[in-house]
């Protein structure tokens, strides 16, 4: 009689478990803020991106989520819906293209006749956010030439924008406006006719 008490006792524990699981929440960046193109770059034929490169912090489903001060969270409630690389890639790639309708965007790697008349390329060193405080994106970018790999600008980036809102969803919505910060910049970087 005790086993029998005890195995429905297990058997409704793990039942309870299981039902008061959140559910898994996926996100992905993309290019919901409508910029206005940039008419003065329409001499710029082409553009890629590539070397995306992220910190190991973010190399996982995972959403990271700051805290506090150095501390974060892994979540594995909230994911992100692809590869966070190739969702900042593509992110990136959307936003340029808005911004330069005329202009071929192109991603690496590509064919040698295929090089694009510029080249930017990104290494991030943040990219998160904490609920109803702010999202970063922070790292060094670099402009090159095309066809020579000469470096024509470089910079680093030290992105923050208030997360309006106390929803996962508002911290990606940040960290969209920020993408689109940093497209704003490389735009700039692009050389005038």
């Amino acid at each position: 009689m005790r086993y029998r008490v005890l195995i429905l006792w297990l058997v409704g524990s793990l039942v309870a478990c299981a039902g008061g699981s959140p559910k898994t929440a996926y996100y992905t960046l993309s290019s919901t803020e409508v910029a206005k193109p940039v008419a003065n770059k329409q001499h710029i034929k082409s553009v890629g991106i590539s070397r995306v490169q992220i910190p190991d912090l973010l190399k996982r489903s995972q959403m990271v989520l700051r805290k506090q001060g150095y501390q974060v969270d892994v979540s594995d409630t909230y994911q992100w819906g692809g590869d966070l690389r190739d969702e900042l890639t593509n992110a990136l790639v959307q936003q340029l293209q808005v911004r330069l309708p005329a202009t071929r965007i192109q991603t690496a790697p590509w064919e040698l006749e295929q090089t694009p008349q510029y080249e930017f390329s990104l290494q991030v060193s943040q990219f998160d956010g904490a609920l109803n405080d702010k999202a970063y994106l922070k790292g060094r970018w670099q402009l090159l030439r095309g066809a020579s790999d000469k470096l024509v600008e470089a910079g680093t980036v030290d992105l923050v924008r208030k997360v309006e809102g106390d929803t996962v969803g508002d911290i990606v919505k940040a960290q969209n406006a920020l993408i689109g910060q940093l497209v704003d910049l490389w735009v700039s970087a692009l050389p005038k006719p």
